[in-house]
């Protein structure tokens, strides 16, 4: 199995076609941030095209660091004290959450962001990290007491819309949970006390705690989509290759060799780092329907940072002490001339793609036939003709 998917991965690599901050049929590149002189990370995006991120305007003091609201064009800035604001996440209806010094030794706390209202969410003593919010206004983040194994003992702990509560706390370092919208958290359990160190990732369903993996090597954190799919990286032994693997319905699968970061989602895309060689750099590759490309490729450092369920995609680029944000965005469903509208002139576009996807892909080489899929079914047909008229009124 293992000799399968190397092949498989090495027939990808030859026939990709690499270019730094290559956009990809049906997308528009974007440079949210061109700011060298900033720190920034952690950029989160919702299905409305927001973006949220941390800027820290002077590089030795984390009590500069804010948080940048990009709004499709406009940017702007939520936070402006001497308080560290990092660790940012929106959801679709613009409620922002993110960990905030408070007091004077600037404890992170979890705090809420939501019609123009800052709510303090936690008031305890050890530190809260990296609050992940989702459509129905639950949040999940990791309570850090840095004790334990390597210093680094950590609890998984949500706000469910009333009230806070603790839903993991085993002694060992539970980092960096996820929340879908159907309720489902997702983070992984480390253990620093081997070497090298090792954990696995867990899952809350309904009240139930299960375990999803089996003993894994330097694990990262995991990605979770709408649907339920998880996915991982792992340094496979016995070479200790990074190799990610995807878990659905009960079942691992391998994916391919990749590097540190996965990020997935339920239309079928799937984008990861991979550490290149050549250069000494990570570079972000996509994965959909069977097709791997590479997306950057050049001096920079390129890693992911998130994906949301429309196929809007953010990462940093740069190098990892001065980074700038990146977005491909998916045209409009409806706009199968991709030029930024939906109106009369995609009506030939839009009979050409349900005709022949071939002829279509062949006349507008830089768009994408599945923005004729207007009902969402996953097939472009005359099915999607009424939805199509609806949504070209509404552009007129």
């Amino acid at each position: 199995m293992r000799a399968y998917w190397h092949t498989l991965w090495i027939a990808a690599v030859l026939a990709a076609l690499p270019a730094f901050g290559q956009s990809l049929p049906g997308y528009e590149l974007i440079d949210i941030t061109n700011t060298p002189q900033w720190f920034e990370r952690d950029a989160q995006i919702n299905n409305h095209g927001q973006i949220v991120f941390s800027r820290r305007m002077v590089a030795s003091d984390d009590s500069t660091t804010e948080i940048m609201l990009w709004d499709n064009g406009a940017l702007t800035q939520i936070t402006n004290d001497n308080v560290l604001d990092d660790f940012p996440d929106i959801n679709d209806s613009g409620t922002m959450v993110w960990s905030r010094g408070v007091g004077p030794n600037g404890k992170l706390e979890i705090v809420m962001w939501q019609d123009g209202a800052l709510t303090q969410l936690t008031h305890d003593t050890p530190n809260d990290y990296g609050p992940r919010v989702n459509n129905a206004g639950a949040v999940v983040w990791y309570k850090y007491h840095g004790t334990g194994c390597g210093g680094a003992m950590a609890d998984i702990c949500l706000y469910d819309g009333v009230q806070v509560v603790t839903l993991v706390a085993d002694g060992w370092s539970n980092q960096v949970p996820l929340i879908n919208d159907a309720g489902d958290i997702v983070w992984t359990r480390f253990n620093f006390c081997t070497s090298p160190y090792s954990g696995d990732v867990y899952r809350y369903r309904d009240g139930v705690i299960s375990r999803l993996s089996n003993s894994l090597s330097e694990p990262s954190v995991p990605a979770l989509c709408s649907n339920g799919d998880v996915a991982w990286a792992q340094r496979k032994p016995p070479l200790y290759d990074w190799e990610i693997e995807i878990w659905r319905n009960g079942v691992i699968e391998p994916f391919a060799p990749g590097g540190g970061g996965v990020l997935l989602n339920s239309r079928g895309d799937i984008f990861f780092d991979r550490w290149q060689e050549s250069n000494q750099t990570w570079q972000v590759w996509r994965w959909r329907e069977g097709v791997f490309e590479q997306l950057t490729n050049g001096a920079s450092w390129n890693w992911i940072s998130d994906l949301a369920d429309n196929g809007d995609f953010a990462w940093h680029s740069r190098d990892p002490f001065e980074t700038d944000i990146r977005l491909l965005r998916r045209y409009p469903v409806g706009d199968l001339t991709c030029d930024g509208t939906v109106n009369v002139l995609d009506v030939n576009a839009f009979v050409l793609a349900l005709a022949s996807v071939e002829l279509y892909s062949l006349n507008y080489p830089t768009c994408d036939a599945e923005l004729a899929d207007l009902n969402d079914d996953g097939q472009m047909n005359v099915l999607d003709i009424n939805s199509f008229v609806a949504r070209l009124a509404q552009g007129m």
